[in-house]
């Protein structure tokens, strides 16, 4: 399924009779199926508009899609069929079409922001991505992942595991002082792509894994850690209690897993997030599956790290996503949404001084860390992500 995103229809040009977003819905249609055209249609209502508005919406799309040339039909005499979805999110209506033609869907996402639609029921009017600078890494040696010891907006601790050791940081007037380091004893080099993520369980004890590797230890008094070659699979979630996946050769997951997920290809990062049911995303190459039930491939356009974290806005659950694009380039996550078959951005993303390398959720499940090189110092960047509304 590909899916397009459409310039927002905003507040002072857009008339409350919704035509400028049908027309705009029958333009594309009419692109994607070739006009004239027969088209069956359905339209569902998954938000807070009443009975009378849906039933003008729907008048109006029908208006707009023959005024494009496409004849309404039954499924059974059409060439294409068009669910429109009625939904909206925390910046008002949103419009979610799916053009389906024999084994392929199109997804059309056109935002209606007006004056008129109200916030969804027991959802915040904002929702706002906080970057929140953790640690700055001394040289240009990749740091893998970062753990907040402390909690809390004034971590006193900080684990940090690059692609040699890990090490603990103390808070110390206002900077990090290095408390003690253990460095990781590899038998065989580290692939190119090197990625490394941190589990916390109790009492500070932690688990390192990486590629052929899997180090554990402990950060309550000092800091101790013991090594050694493992295949194990790796958490998906904040802990240890979620599915795990077994890392590949280099830095995809195999797409094997055990736990209550089902086996599918190769992937690069994964996502749980309990919005309108429970479900795992999984971030191939710019492309994102949604498990549930089964996988259904689709909401392309993104880049290949995404996390899930409950934040208590919106829907309770966000996922956070990085931008398509290349390691040569700045890069920017954003907040989004699930709407329908759909993924739809809420917020505004916040920006990084380079590609982001590793995105991993914290262990409370409420944040993500974040890490990026710095594309003018060289050096890696570690940051915690958060959502807060009002």
């Amino acid at each position: 399924m590909l899916l397009f995103f459409l310039s927002p229809l905003h507040a002072q040009s857009t008339p409350t009779n919704w035509n400028d977003a049908a027309r705009e819905l029958a333009r594309q249609t009419a692109e994607k199926v070739g006009s004239p055209s027969n088209v069956s249609l359905t339209v569902k209502n998954a938000s807070s508009l009443p009975a009378g508005d849906v039933a003008e919406i729907r008048r109006t799309v029908e208006s707009q899609l023959s005024s494009s040339g496409m004849r309404i039909v039954k499924p059974e005499q059409s060439v294409a069929d068009l669910q429109v979805t009625l939904s909206q999110n925390v910046q008002g209506w949103l419009w979610v079409a799916e053009i389906r033609r024999g084994n392929s869907t199109e997804a059309v996402l056109i935002p209606v922001f007006t004056r008129q639609a109200p916030p969804l029921p027991g959802v915040s009017s904002a929702l706002t991505l906080h970057k929140t600078f953790l640690w700055a890494q001394p040289d240009a040696t990749p740091v893998l992942d970062v753990a907040i010891l402390g909690g809390g907006s004034n971590p006193n601790a900080l684990l940090v595991l690059d692609s040699s050791m890990v090490s603990l940081y103390h808070m110390q007037s206002s900077h990090w002082e290095l408390q003690q380091a253990q460095p990781i004893a590899r038998s065989r080099p580290w692939p190119r792509d090197l990625r490394g993520r941190l589990i916390m369980g109790h009492d500070r004890k932690f688990d390192a894994h990486l590629p052929g590797m899997k180090c554990s230890g402990s950060a309550d008094s000092g800091l101790t850690m013991e090594c050694h070659s493992a295949d194990d699979p790796w958490p998906l979630g904040a802990n240890s209690d979620n599915p795990r996946a077994f890392f590949g050769a280099r830095n995809f997951f195999t797409g094997a897993m055990n736990g209550n997920v089902a086996s599918l290809g190769p992937f690069f990062s994964a996502a749980y997030a309990q919005q309108d049911s429970k479900e795992w995303f999984f971030a191939q190459t710019g492309n994102v599956l949604r498990f549930s039930g089964g996988a259904s491939p689709g909401m392309n356009g993104w880049g290949s790290n995404i996390v899930g974290i409950k934040s208590g806005c919106g829907r309770n659950w966000q996922l956070l996503l990085t931008a398509a694009g290349d390691y040569t380039q700045s890069d920017s996550i954003q907040a989004a949404e699930t709407e329908g078959n759909a993924i739809a951005p809420v917020g505004t993303p916040v920006d990084f001084p380079g590609p982001v390398t590793a995105l991993w959720p914290a262990s409370d499940g409420n944040s993500a860390i974040a890490v990026a090189k710095n594309l003018s110092t060289g050096r890696y960047e570690a940051f915690s992500l958060a959502i807060t509304c009002r």
